[in-house]
């Protein structure tokens, strides 16, 4: 039996529980805001002006513990900043009222933001990924702006139990590594907004490791609850 699994999952420790196989995708966050409310045109500009108002920005997410959560918090220790969180039952409730100027921030998936970003109502501000997406190639990442060690995606894995002998992971990491360069394969999860990133074992493991170290010290220093 194999699990997909997300390292959001609050129902597993996989450093403990589960054998990692394979990263199946990546999603970058978008920082985005309201221009009518937030006038701000880069990711400079973005930092100049919630400093100048000193914890009097609000930014809104899909919910408290939650990947936009966790990466507005590591935000704000990164940079230094203050902001106020506004968390929301889900992302589209804090989508429309970023658009309505309720708030004039947020951080979410880029793909259901996007349409309104090329329609001018928002404005696109970074993208927390180490690289520009695919997608949205034409917005800028953080760690371009000043943070190169800002790298912050949902990715989505498989993991299979802990006791799973090797060769079993072996054979699983290089067929699902095989599905996933097929072009088709590939258009396909891009049109979701998901990107293929090949990692090889040994990569994967680290990975793991060192977002879980990450995660959980900002969980620990913004003492982030979840709901």
């Amino acid at each position: 039996m194999v699990t997909i699994r997300s390292p959001w999952d609050p129902w597993s420790d996989p450093l403990k529980d589960l054998a990692p196989v394979a990263i199946l995708t990546v999603n970058p966050l978008l920082l985005f805001v309201n221009p009518a409310v937030v006038p701000v045109a880069s990711f400079r500009e973005f930092l100049d002006y919630v400093r100048a108002r000193d914890g009097k920005v609000d930014y809104a997410s899909a919910g408290n513990g939650s990947a936009a959560h966790l990466s507005g918090e590591l935000l704000k220790l990164t940079a230094g900043i203050q902001m106020a969180h506004v968390p929301y039952k889900g992302g589209p409730p804090g989508v429309n009222d970023v658009l309505g100027g309720r708030v004039g921030v947020m951080l979410a998936a880029a793909p259901t933001v996007l349409p309104y970003i090329r329609a001018g109502k928002l404005r696109g501000i970074a993208m927390t990924g180490a690289q520009r997406s695919a997608f949205a190639p034409e917005i800028p990442t953080i760690a371009e702006s000043g943070f190169p060690g800002f790298d912050v995606v949902i990715w989505n894995a498989l993991f299979a139990p802990a006791a799973t002998p090797g060769v079993v992971l072996a054979k699983l990491h290089g067929e699902i590594g095989r599905v996933l360069t097929q072009p088709e394969v590939k258009e396909l999860l891009l049109k979701q907004g998901a990107e293929v990133q090949p990692m090889s074992d040994a990569a994967f493991r680290e990975r793991l490791k060192t977002e879980y170290e990450r995660r959980g010290k900002v969980i620990r220093e913004a003492r982030i609850k979840v709901d």
